[in-house]
């Protein structure tokens, strides 16, 4: 309704921009497409950085279009040059020395919706299906104490946690919602567990860390076959599991052996896992002037 008017307040600023970017906005803001339309409308280029861990590894017809009609250029995670690395380039990788310093469990859940209509409809998604609560009741009464559980930052997840004190009780050591996991060294926890295909999986990937990911991936029609391929391999070694019992039994196993430091250096120097992470972040030590250089060439 008030396209008239943001292009009229975009104009001026259009005619001394021959190159634009963004990771999301060109999805979400009126404003800033208006902007990057103009600017295609005489000739210039629109770049697309990416936003979370899944863009380029499922099916997306409306992400597709715009790539196709109207990107100059992306710069995925997996890019083949390394220049997608945006997100990782100054992000702390964690030594096995490190992890074996550590000695929790953190449950890391993705977004939670009590609303039918909304796009997160998996069964993830939902309040009452979540796995993550089928692995926390699983686990032994010792690795419970060890787990704390961090829910995703949003206004609805302390509706979640009055589910989750409703069906365990008021022991769970709760993370504050709205805390960043990144920035706070995933709270130093030893082994993360992941109830979803979701950025976290690719930040842990990167960083090092032992994860564990509970996720039915033939109820997953959305991502890219390849893809789906590489996570089911990761079964093998343990760190793919479709059910979270199963997993819970994995985990209270290491736990009491105390192995996940040896599982995971295990897993992690396996062809299976390198193969993975290098489908999904490919890295570059020169990012910074590579990327310079590669965002400077376009007129």
């Amino acid at each position: 309704e008030s396209f008239n008017i943001i292009q009229e307040n975009v104009y001026n600023l259009s005619q001394n921009i021959s190159k634009i970017g963004t990771a999301s906005l060109h999805y979400n803001c009126d404003q800033f497409t208006i902007l990057a339309a103009e600017i295609l409308n005489k000739g210039g280029r629109f770049l697309n950085f990416q936003h979370g861990g899944l863009s380029s590894k499922t099916i997306d017809f409306g992400r597709e279009h715009i790539n196709k009609n109207y990107v100059y250029q992306n710069y995925y995670f997996d890019n083949k040059k390394g220049l997608g690395q945006h997100y990782f380039y100054n992000y702390k990788k964690i030594s096995f020395d490190e992890i074996k310093k550590r000695n929790s469990i953190l449950i890391l859940n993705t977004e939670i919706s009590f609303d039918r209509n909304t796009h997160s409809n998996q069964y993830f998604n939902h309040p009452y299906l979540d796995p993550s609560q089928v692995f926390y009741m699983n686990l032994n009464e010792s690795t419970k104490k060890k787990t704390s559980v961090k829910l995703f930052p949003q206004k609805s997840s302390f509706e979640v946690k009055k589910l989750w004190v409703q069906k365990f009780g008021k022991k769970i050591n709760f993370i504050p919602f709205f805390m960043n996991s990144r920035k706070n060294n995933f709270f130093n926890a030893k082994l993360l567990i992941l109830n979803d295909v979701s950025t976290a999986m690719y930040e842990l990937a990167y960083a090092g860390l032992p994860f564990i990911l509970i996720a039915d991936l033939n109820k997953r029609p959305d991502l890219k076959k390849e893809f789906k391929k590489q996570l089911i391999n990761l079964k093998k070694i343990n760190i793919l599991f479709e059910d979270p019992s199963k997993a819970a039994k994995f985990v209270n196993l290491l736990v009491k052996n105390n192995h996940i430091e040896k599982w995971w250096e295990k897993s992690y120097k396996t062809n299976i896992f390198l193969d993975f992470k290098n489908s999904i972040i490919v890295e570059n030590k020169n990012y910074v002037p590579m990327i310079i250089k590669h965002l400077t060439i376009f007129k």
